[in-house]
């Protein structure tokens, strides 16, 4: 009897909570149900190129190593710093664990896929266009034409002949044929807090979706409240300062960009210096990390990416 096989999107396990736990008890549901099967990841596994530096790659190891068999091919996200490489490379060590760096063909119980990577050059990305051939499967990390504002990693590849393609890359999921955006596990960034998560499961060559529960869930409450859930990130309103939201929220987690100073408080006059230093400091920082990732930037294009974001806000 063949194993059924799991395809996941873009999960970009990342060191900081509550994503980082929230990603292990996503894992531990997969474990519960397809423990004996074949998981494929479409790409950024991870959040960052630099992850085996941190307590994430001991994460992943320790929860991926229960698995049968287990693919990831690789993302943005982990080929964008030739400096520290790729990290998925150190999982290669483990015999239950492939990677995939470069284009390749591979039989999965008995079914032809053609894996097709994120690359560090563009140009020669590009040249996925040109491939032909039969396969039953492919899991591309590319953006199907048109899903991402005409981006350089727009790639078509309806010149290949498949039965079904499973794309990463692009975020919210889409469906345009036998073409499959499938869209994150679990919610990444605060913009997608209402989409729909669904992974793929194909069992005896019948492809179906299903659907997740939201791991990472987000709560907007009035200063003094107590969140329905202790995992949630807050969103505070009417709040004295932000000193006192750090104060009786230390045990949770809160958006900074979320808390809206009560109108006695929300002249930027009645803030203090350190505390408005301290928002912009934080709101500029982050709202860039943000802009990084909506616009699925590598290192090597930061500086116009700094232009582009200064630009949309004016300064």
């Amino acid at each position: 009897m063949n194993r059924k096989i799991i395809i996941i999107g873009d999960q970009h396990w990342k060191n900081k909570e509550p994503y980082k736990s929230q990603t292990v008890k996503f894992f531990i549901d997969l474990q519960k149900k397809y423990l004996k099967d074949v998981l494929i990841f479409t790409g950024d596994f991870f959040d960052t190129a630099s992850s085996h530096f941190d307590e994430v790659m001991r994460l992943a190891v320790e929860h991926l190593l229960p698995f049968s068999e287990v693919h990831i091919v690789s993302g943005n996200h982990e080929c964008n710093n030739k400096r520290s490489g790729n990290p998925l490379s150190l999982l290669n060590q483990f015999s239950n664990i492939k990677t995939y760096l470069e284009k390749t063909e591979v039989m999965i119980e008995g079914k032809k896929f053609l894996m097709l990577p994120y690359l560090y050059s563009l140009k020669e990305m590009k040249k996925y266009e040109e491939i032909r051939g039969d396969y039953d499967y492919v899991v591309p990390h590319v953006a199907y034409p048109g899903t991402n504002g005409g981006a350089s990693d727009e790639i078509d590849l309806r010149n290949i002949n498949a039965k079904h393609f499973f794309y990463g890359h692009i975020h919210e999921q889409q469906d345009f044929g036998n073409h499959h955006i499938i869209g994150v596990p679990l919610t990444t960034r605060y913009d997608e807090r209402d989409w729909k998560k669904r992974i793929v499961v194909i069992e005896n060559d019948e492809v179906n979706f299903e659907q997740l529960p939201d791991y990472i869930t987000f709560e907007t409450i009035k200063f003094g409240e107590e969140p329905k859930n202790k995992n949630s990130i807050l969103n505070i309103t009417n709040c004295p300062s932000i000193n006192s939201v750090r104060e009786r929220y230390e045990n949770y987690h809160f958006r900074l960009q979320g808390i809206q100073l009560n109108e006695e408080n929300n002249s930027i006059e009645k803030v203090s210096f350190d505390e408005q230093k301290d928002l912009l400091n934080f709101n500029l920082r982050n709202n860039f990390t943000d802009f990084l990732s909506e616009n699925e930037q590598s290192d090597s294009r930061v500086p116009e990416t700094i232009l582009a974001y200064f630009s949309k806000i004016g300064v």
